[in-house]
């Protein structure tokens, strides 16, 4: 199983996918066990990525809890942002990209039971113990068909029959496992790679065969499809990326540009430009995260 969500800090040109590999046990408790990134970030990243993915490994909340309360004060100069807050709609300040990576983190390990609002342990000592989580049963059952209350996409499974975890999982018809297909984080960065480089220039066109308004694409000051007012946007396509800049919620690409226009999530937008400068490939909705 996955979680993920997307990231954009437009003051440090950080565009991507945060991801957290989930394992569900036989009693039914599900433990993160890898953390990692796609998409237009520093590289340095993955070397923190895969610190906190050891640490994961111990299986020790209080920890790992330790560590990302530490990095929610890492700050950069003149990298801080503002960017939603898991869990509740609103938008904060944020001290630098790795503070939200932490605090997205943090949320997850929440919603699992693992760690408390201030991201202590729960439960005596560092490990939690079925008795400390009303689970109904295994994640697994209790996920199934439904929609995630923060995003509203579907839960997808992956079965690690062959590990011996879990159980093999019951036959899928072809076009029900099309749909489920995850594919790997680095085929997915090379398809986005090749969508970027190819809608470069062009992204005016792209976004009205998308279906964002004209009128948002004028070069105008106007209101922001993000977060309104009156003249504070405007659309300039300053470096080729479908740029636009906007005095309330800064500054972003075509990508973020048609998430606010369309209210889709990041990945429907880039598999409708996808579409649109004929690239092929297959589909990444297992994936799919909260709008960022």
């Amino acid at each position: 199983m996955s979680w993920t969500w997307d990231v954009l800090n437009p003051r440090a040109g950080d565009d991507f996918v945060v991801g957290l590999k989930e394992l569900e046990l036989p009693d039914g408790t599900v433990r993160p066990y890898s953390v990692w990134l796609s998409g237009v970030y520093p590289r340095v990243l993955d070397g923190l990525c895969k610190l906190l993915s050891v640490d994961m490994w111990v299986h020790d909340p209080a920890w790992i809890g330790l560590k990302l309360r530490k990095l929610l004060n890492y700050a950069e100069a003149e990298l801080d942002f503002m960017h939603w807050m898991p869990g509740n709609g609103k938008q904060a300040h944020y001290p630098s990209t790795i503070a939200y990576i932490a605090q997205l983190l943090l949320h997850r390990y929440k919603l699992l039971g693992l760690l408390d609002g201030e991201g202590r342990a729960l439960g005596d000592g560092s490990m939690v113990g079925p008795e400390h989580r009303t689970s109904g049963g295994p994640l697994s059952g209790r996920i199934r068909d439904k929609r995630c209350t923060e995003c509203g996409n579907m839960p997808c499974l992956r079965w690690m029959a062959a590990s011996g975890v879990l159980p093999a999982a019951p036959p899928v018809p072809a076009a029900e496992r099309r749909r489920v297909t995850i594919m790997e984080h680095r085929e997915f960065e090379q398809r986005l790679s090749d969508v970027k480089g190819r809608a470069e220039g062009s992204w005016t066109a792209i976004l009205e065969a998308i279906g964002v308004e004209a009128k948002l694409l004028n070069r105008r000051n106007q209101p922001c499809p993000g977060c309104g007012g009156t003249d504070r946007f405007q659309y300039t396509d300053k470096y080729r990326h479908g740029d636009y800049f906007c005095r309330g919620c800064g500054a972003g690409d075509g990508f973020r540009l048609a998430e606010m226009a369309l209210g889709l999530g990041f990945i429907d937008v880039f598999k409708k430009v996808e579409t649109v400068v004929e690239t092929g490939g297959g589909c990444w909705c297992g994936f799919a995260g909260p709008t960022r």
